[in-house]
């Protein structure tokens, strides 16, 4: 990612970038649904 920014690499830099945000999602998402099932005390209305 870095030697991507440095030689302007826009498509590689976007690509990347979309990446990780897709994944932190994802693994937002599995922390939230892990929390309702290992906390009963959680709910989701």
């Amino acid at each position: 990612l870095i030697n991507a920014i440095q030689v302007n690499d826009l498509p590689m830099v976007q690509t990347l970038t979309f990446i990780f945000a897709v994944l932190i999602v994802a693994f937002n998402l599995i922390a939230d649904v892990l929390y309702g099932i290992l906390d009963p005390r959680i709910r989701y209305d």
